[in-house]
């Protein structure tokens, strides 16, 4: 991915920060909130994406879909937007 150091690190900052509340530590969707997340956070170590641009959405997302998903959050769900990020 051509990632720094730094970067990773910054990556990894934000994440504990932000997402590890719901998502976890390691990911896996059971974050010490996530008894009252509805629907239940993703486990990102399933490798398993549901907003995928490639056609028929089945693959592997793209970091516009990252970021998309990200800056705007979910719909109707408890993945809330982070603009600033």
């Amino acid at each position: 991915l051509g990632l720094t150091p730094d970067a990773l690190a910054r990556g990894g900052r934000l994440y504990k920060d932000k997402c590890v509340q719901c998502h976890g530590l390691a990911g896996d969707g059971r974050g010490p909130t996530s008894m009252w997340v509805y629907p239940p956070a993703r486990d990102f170590r399933r490798g398993q994406f549901k907003f995928v641009s490639a056609a028929g959405g089945t693959g592997r997302p793209t970091r516009a879909d990252l970021a998309k998903v990200i800056r705007h959050g979910i719909d109707g769900n408890s993945m809330p937007p982070f603009e600033l990020l």
